[in-house]
């Protein structure tokens, strides 16, 4: 008997098999990979369904994973103020971060299209255990910091494929980051993620899971919890995350304000009591010191917001609509327009664009549209659920509260993102409990009108093509000039103590106003447009300036570049003559006053015939000092190389442009066609004479002619509505005579569901009017039967 029931017990769910198993995942190498398998495996269970349901706004994240394809086109532009160049690992890097998007929809539509199989606690109760699982790790980042070690797939996999950085991140574990953010060298835990900031921010969206789920359990688990709590307090503190801590902090006020709107005053004033003990060991304990101090040294404070800032303006400047797909590293840094990581300086490197919070990393590689279709997702999940009075709705709230909160400061890719859409398919269950799960859209009713207006769709790829075309061939492609000048280090200022100009400096200067208007002069262009067009760049470390000039006119172009380049040479030259004949000028005045000095003092000695020790030193240094003045002025008379241009002037025409509009214009007219396809074909649904409401606007829909002959009915009917599932009744339009006359054939033959089915094929006709069909959808209603098919039943014409 026990192993008869053993038999019968269903399969682990492949969702907890990867929260659950995260550390064995972890020391296999499998961690991430482990949550790509769990989303397959969900694809195959929703392949075997009937129907699948469609939660509330999934639309919207389809309409995403669209938009983001289009940032492909843009893999390989160059986004201003990054390093230009190509790079075929960003292919790579893309397809890493769209499978995790596209794992995200799965997720949300296996949750809702299973409570009966994965009951809700149970997904709660797998988000708790991972919680406990980045406590931790987080303790073992602590006590073994510099642990890192190759797991099981490392060794498995050829060397080459398992050194590439990506590969490195998601299958090489280690314990922690070790950062001198408070000027010491301390470990930050990390396992079983690479990074803190991603540790961190899945402690954020798990811990409310965690206290929900187990304050729930019972007594012992509650007492657990406590512990376990106050166990996270060292890792999160010793994290240095103040964004841990800020989204950890808003998420005790949201519950603790939800609980006093629910009309639970016990909660309100649990949390208001932990929050006092929660000052109180700040103020008693080392732990408060380290908070003080984490706040105290801003670090990177002053490079997030120059690395967003830059992120913005580029995405802005060069592709607002759909980004440029995946991040780019920046040309320079905020301190040096040839600033880069170097032996002497590996940390002189700033992170990518587009990496430090989610807001920013959806403006860079998804434009604005696709920031705003995140936002319509998350967002209009939690302010739906906002004033939901269900229990179950509060974790995921927190959860989506974190996602929006820490939006500027994580990226909430990989697992984070999961979690989150995990979140989103809990509130999406308790939407469909509050309706008949039967009156639900599914994905079938999604793709029919799609089908029946595809025709749509394909105008809306050719006419964003064709408006990609014509704007571009408006307003042209830009040519692009560029020449390369290396600079030797100079003092130009003529003082002494001035230091050498840096390339930065050297910069400014070919950009002056005197530079610009010889440009201007070339060109005919205005002096704001010259300065808007005439860019300076550099290689990092080097003394390599590279100046570029864009114009529709490649000779233009490279006239005005070189014209540039000649114009800053000469410049550069100026002030160095003028520089020279100053610095000769009173090195000269100097040498003479010394000389003059040196024989006042000779003449006296001679006529007093007495020298002193004293006045001995003193010729001496005289003697000295006009021999150095005298090797300056000789260094002054020999040549001096002022700047030599290392390559000859390219001229390029940048496909960027093209790519940037048409890729563009594209996603904006698939995306156009596809909602209008919906809405057509949601309209050519059912009965000719009038829009078929929603309940019935994705159901297959089989037109047939009505025959006099009855004899032909079985060929008519029967082979055409074979495919419909077993139904219970038949239900026509009372009204129409033909449709009534084909019900009464229909009932005799086809054959009876059981009485679990509940299913209706429902019949009408050109006569029907939309009234008649709301009619049939209220008896169904009462009846408690599912609409399954139309059949609208015609003339022989029709």
């Amino acid at each position: 008997m026990t192993s008869a029931v053993r038999r019968r017990r269903p399969p682990i769910d492949p969702l907890v098999i990867a929260f659950v198993g995260a550390p064995v995942w972890w020391l296999l190498g499998l961690f991430q990979a482990m949550f790509f398998v769990a989303a397959a495996m969900m694809v195959l269970k929703l392949a075997r369904m009937r129907d699948v349901l469609l939660p509330r706004l999934m639309a919207v994240w389809l309409i995403y994973l669209l938009w983001v394809l289009g940032g492909v086109l843009t893999l390989q532009v160059d986004a201003p103020g990054a390093v230009p160049g190509e790079s075929m690992g960003r292919y790579l890097t893309f397809s890493y971060r769209y499978v995790w998007l596209v794992a995200g929809a799965v997720f949300l539509l296996y949750i809702a299209n299973t409570p009966r199989s994965l009951a809700s606690e149970t997904i709660r109760r797998a988000l708790s255990w991972f919680f406990v699982v980045l406590v931790g790790g987080g303790l073992l980042g602590l006590l073994l910091p510099t642990v890192d070690f190759p797991s099981l797939l490392e060794a498995l996999l050829p060397r080459r494929v398992a050194q590439i950085p990506l590969a490195q991140e998601i299958i090489h574990p280690s314990t922690a980051q070790v950062q001198s953010i408070l000027g010491e060298p301390q470990p930050r835990p990390s396992a079983p993620f690479p990074y803190t900031n991603e540790w961190g921010m899945a402690m954020a969206v798990t811990l409310p899971f965690f206290v929900y789920t187990w304050w729930r359990i019972g007594p012992r688990r509650r007492v657990a919890m406590i512990i376990i709590l106050a166990i996270s307090a060292v890792p999160i503190v010793d994290s240095l995350n103040r964004g841990l801590w800020l989204s950890l902090a808003i998420v005790a006020v949201f519950v603790a304000l939800r609980s006093a709107f629910l009309g639970s005053p016990r909660t309100f004033f649990v949390f208001l009591a932990l929050g006092v003990v929660t000052a109180l060991v700040l103020v008693t304990s080392p732990l408060g010191t380290t908070v003080q101090e984490r706040f105290a040294t801003p670090h990177s404070d002053e490079g997030r917001a120059e690395l967003s800032l830059h992120t913005v303006n580029s995405a802005l400047e060069g592709s607002p609509v759909i980004g440029f797909g995946t991040t780019r590293d920046v040309a320079g840094n905020f301190n040096s327009i040839a600033g880069g990581a170097s032996v002497v300086c590996p940390g002189c490197e700033p992170p990518p664009m587009g990496t430090h919070g989610q807001a920013w990393f959806l403006i860079f590689t998804t434009g604005i549209g696709g920031l705003l279709l995140y936002l319509t997702l998350v967002g209009g999940y939690f302010v739906r659920h906002l004033r939901s009075r269900a229990p179950d709705a509060g974790p995921p709230l927190a959860a989506l509260l974190t996602a929006l909160v820490t939006m500027p400061i994580y990226n909430s890719t990989g697992v984070s993102l999961l979690i989150v859409f995990t979140s989103l398919g809990l509130l999406a269950r308790l939407d469909l409990a509050e309706t008949q799960r039967e009156d639900a859209p599914t994905m079938v009713g999604l793709l029919r009108p799609l089908r029946r207006g595809s025709w749509l769709v394909v105008a809306g790829i050719a006419i964003g093509v064709c408006a990609g075309l014509l704007v571009q061939g408006v307003l042209g492609a830009p040519a692009v000039a560029r020449q390369s000048v290396l600079v030797p280090t100079a003092n130009l200022t003529g003082e002494a103590d001035v230091q050498e100009l840096t390339l930065d400096s050297e910069a400014e200067l070919a950009t002056s106003h005197r530079v610009l208007q010889s440009v201007s002069d070339v060109t005919g262009r205005p002096l704001p447009e010259v300065e808007e067009r005439l860019t300076v760049g550099a290689a990092p470390n080097t003394r390599v300036l590279t100046l570029s000039y864009d114009d529709s006119d490649p000779a233009v172009a490279s006239s005005a570049v070189g014209t540039a380049v000649t114009e800053y040479l000469e410049l550069r030259a100026d002030l160095s003559n003028t520089t020279q004949d100053s610095l000769e000028q009173r090195r000269t005045a100097r040498y003479d006053s010394l000389s003059g000095a040196y024989t006042d003092l000779q003449s006296t000695l001679r006529s007093t015939n007495f020298v002193s020790t004293t006045t001995a030193d003193a010729l001496a240094d005289l003697r000295n000092e006009m021999a150095t003045t005298d090797g300056g002025l000789e260094e002054l008379t020999e040549s001096r190389e002022l700047g030599t241009r290392v390559s000859d002037i390219s001229v390029t025409r940048s496909n960027d442009v093209l790519l940037i509009r048409l890729g563009s214009a594209v996603v904006l007219g698939t995306v156009g066609g596809l909602i209008l396809a919906f809405l057509w074909g949601r309209y050519r649904a059912g009965s000719p004479r009038g829009r078929v409401p929603s309940e019935i606007a994705g159901l297959r829909t089989v037109r047939v002619p009505h025959e006099a002959d009855q004899g032909r009915w079985d060929q008519l009917y029967m082979r055409r509505l074979r495919s419909f599932p077993s139904l219970e009744v038949v239900l026509p339009d009372p009204t129409s005579p033909t449709a009534v006359e084909v019900a009464n054939y229909l009932e005799t033959r086809l054959p009876r569901g059981r009485r679990s089915a509940r299913r209706a094929l429902l019949l009408i006709s050109a006569q029907t009017s939309l009234h008649e069909i709301t009619r049939l959808l209220s008896t169904c209603r009462a009846m408690r039967l599912r609409p399954v098919g139309i059949v609208h039943v015609g003339s022989p014409s029709t």
